[in-house]
């Protein structure tokens, strides 16, 4: 397979997050069950990701990523009209700058985080394997 093709696959589930999510803000009778029904969506699915990796099943893990990715290109979507709907289209470009970028700083601090805690366990008699 073409690296080429390695690289595109992983934005393909986010690109059509976006355009399914797309239409979410545009309707002017959402809820906050909307918001409800995706974040618990988004939780069982992490909680299943662990599991689908013990069974040895690569479509229940892949696919749970899928859509785990879906929702991540759905948020870019749809958080823009929250914010609005939550501070005023007047401040919606600061508090959203603000958000990507602790959104950014997640993504960088994060996995050090981890990777920290790993070090810790391992460092106090953690088998690596469990780690």
């Amino acid at each position: 397979m073409p690296a080429r093709r390695w690289i595109r696959w992983p934005a393909q589930p986010v690109q059509y997050g976006w355009s399914i999510f797309l239409g979410v803000p545009l309707r002017q009778d959402r809820s906050k069950s909307e918001l409800y029904l995706l974040f618990h969506a988004c939780t069982a699915l992490y909680a299943l990701v662990p599991l689908a990796g013990k069974s040895g099943s690569v479509p229940l893990f892949v696919g749970c990523f899928c859509i785990i990715l879906t929702m991540y290109g759905g948020g870019f979507a749809t958080i823009p009209a929250y914010l609005a709907d939550l501070f005023g289209a007047k401040y919606v470009s600061a508090v959203h700058g603000r958000l990507l970028t602790a959104w950014s700083a997640a993504g960088v601090f994060g996995p050090v985080l981890v990777n920290y805690t790993r070090q810790f366990q391992i460092e106090h008699g953690v088998p690596q394997s469990e780690a």
